[in-house]
């Protein structure tokens, strides 16, 4: 079931893994699956995207269509293609839950200049999340500045 739009909005950052947003951003992957996921945020929310060690920045941005938290075999059957993953590497993410969410993903944009982890640290004291976190007001800032040289 979908969650509702009646919540506020704020933008996430969400710590993936650069083989995934390698997918995400070739257009090859536009769901992405967690574990846990706040409920409180609402369709249409703005997703900054971390590349994980080794890239170590972000490196383009999305918004959440919709967030769906659904029985992991559901998952599996809904968006298994869409995901971008084995069904080995899902059972051991998932592994010990019954149910998960899935982030439908649209609009997603490569930054032409992705923000280095160092220049976020320097300029924000910024720590990559483990999963994600909210993104703050001078992030936005920053993040905001490079919209003009994001690639279609």
């Amino acid at each position: 079931m979908p969650l509702t739009d009646n919540c506020f909005k704020r933008s996430v950052i969400l710590s993936i893994n650069p083989e995934y947003v390698h997918k995400i951003l070739a257009g090859k992957k536009n769901v992405e699956l967690r574990r846990r996921f706040p409920i409180n945020l609402s369709n249409n929310t703005r997703v900054y995207i971390y590349a994980t060690s080794p890239a170590k920045e972000i490196s383009g941005m999305a918004t959440i269509f919709s967030v769906e938290k659904l029985p992991l075999e559901t998952i599996w059957a809904n968006y298994q293609a869409r995901a971008s993953i084995e069904r080995s590497l899902f059972d051991n993410y998932f592994s010990g839950l019954s149910e998960g969410y899935a982030l439908l993903l649209k609009d997603v944009k490569a930054f032409n200049e992705p923000i280095q982890l160092k220049e976020l640290q320097t300029k924000l004291n910024f720590i990559p999340p483990q999963s994600f976190l909210y993104a703050k007001n001078d992030l936005e800032k920053i993040i905001g500045n490079e919209e003009a040289i994001i690639s279609n």
